[in-house]
């Protein structure tokens, strides 16, 4: 009867920590990872994460940051697949940011 009762409490454990499991949501984003601008909205465009490695080349001159790379900091914070740019500016200039800027400006080509 005890080793019963001890399966059963053993049971429940494992099925409490597979239910809470299925609610923890997981970022694909993590540090490193690159946002382009993909041109839309007129002057200020929305930026997109990468699938595709970044490729400096890709940017087309412009006046928008063609660019953001999400920090450690910001690896929690920046999950999405997409942000404006003044979003991802108020990010950039934090004490501790969330994102850094890249040196190429325009706009990115080659998602």
């Amino acid at each position: 009867m005890k080793n019963l009762h001890k399966l059963a409490l053993g049971l429940l454990v494992g099925a409490s920590a597979i239910g809470f499991s299925a609610f923890t949501s997981t970022s694909e984003v993590a540090v490193g990872d690159r946002y382009g601008n993909n041109g839309a909205a007129g002057t200020t465009g929305q930026y997109n994460i990468l699938a595709n490695p970044y490729v400096s080349s890709n940017c087309i001159s412009g006046s928008d940051r063609c660019a953001y790379v999400v920090t450690a900091a910001g690896a929690s914070t920046v999950t999405g697949s997409s942000y404006s740019e003044a979003q991802l500016e108020t990010w950039a200039s934090q004490g501790t940011p969330f994102v850094t800027r890249s040196t190429e400006i325009g706009t990115y080509t080659g998602f």
